[in-house]
C-alpha cells in the first residue's frame, strides 16, 4: 500500500487504473530562464584580460493533476510562481612570462537561484516550497602555472571557493515500527537550507612526450571540503 491507501485523487472517488495509466500521483515541473551575459576581452604584449557580467531571471511553477486527500488545497493544478533573479561577475586575468610559460588567474562572483528540486520539497503530492531557499551565493577563485613546451605540458592549479545560502535535499523511505507495534513507516523529505561551504585545494596535470609516438600523462589533486555553519 502506499501511504496507508490515502486516497490520492478525491475528485475521482471511484477511479479505475488499468495498464499504462498514472496512478499515486501525477505531476509537471516547469522552469523558464531568461539570460543575458556581456564580454569583453584585451589582448596586450604581456597580458591577456577577459571579464563579463551576467544576469538571469527565472520562473519555475508545479501543477497538479491529482487532488490528494492530505493536501487538498496545494496538490491540483497549478502552484504559485517562484521565481528568481541571478547576477555576476567573471574574470580571467593572463600574465605571459615568455611564449610557453604563463600565470592565469580565473574568478567569479554570483548568486545561483536553486533547482525544481531545491525549491519543491515534495513535489509529487503538494506544491510546498522548501522553507528558507534562497539564491546561492558562489564566490570562485583558481591560479594557475601553466607551461606550453613541445617536450612537457603542465597546469599547477590552487582554488578556493565559498558556498553561502546553499539548499541541499534528502528523500528516503523510512521503514520503523513503534514500540507498541504501529507502524510509522513513510516517505521522508528532508532539507537543509542557509547551507555555507568551503572548498579549498590543488591540482597537478601534465603531459610529457617520451617518444614521438609514447606520451605519458599524469594527474594529482589535494583537497578541503568544508561545511562551515
Amino acid at each position: 500500500a502506499f501511504d496507508s491507501d490515502v486516497r490520492y485523487n478525491i475528485d475521482d472517488p471511484n477511479v479505475e487504473v488499468r495498464k499504462g495509466d498514472r496512478t499515486q500521483y501525477s505531476y509537471e515541473l516547469t522552469r523558464n530562464n531568461y539570460a543575458l551575459n556581456i564580454s569583453s576581452e584585451i589582448d596586450f604584449t604581456k597580458w591577456n584580460v577577459m571579464a563579463s557580467i551576467f544576469s538571469s531571471y527565472s520562473e519555475a511553477q508545479r501543477e497538479g493533476d491529482f487532488r490528494s486527500f492530505r493536501f487538498q488545497n496545494n496538490s491540483k493544478g497549478k502552484s504559485a510562481i517562484y521565481d528568481a533573479l541571478d547576477a555576476g561577475i567573471k574574470a580571467r586575468i593572463t600574465y605571459k612570462i615568455n611564449g610557453k610559460n604563463f600565470i592565469v588567474y580565473n574568478g567569479t562572483f554570483f548568486s545561483l537561484a536553486p533547482t525544481l528540486n531545491e525549491i519543491y520539497i515534495n513535489p509529487r503530492v503538494v506544491d510546498f516550497v522548501t522553507p528558507g531557499v534562497k539564491n546561492q551565493m558562489i564566490n570562485s577563485n583558481e591560479l594557475s602555472y601553466i607551461l606550453r613546451g613541445q617536450i612537457l605540458k603542465l597546469r599547477l592549479s590552487g582554488y578556493y571557493t565559498t558556498i553561502n545560502n546553499s539548499t541541499e535535499i534528502a528523500r528516503y523511505y523510512a521503514d520503523v515500527n513503534s514500540d507498541t507495534g504501529t507502524s510509522l513507516s513513510t516517505l521522508v523529505n528532508e532539507a537543509m537550507t542557509g547551507v555555507d561551504k568551503r572548498y579549498i585545494g590543488a591540482e597537478l596535470g601534465f603531459d610529457l612526450k617520451i617518444t614521438p609516438t609514447l606520451n605519458a600523462i599524469g594527474v594529482a589533486s589535494v583537497g578541503e571540503y568544508k561545511y562551515t555553519n
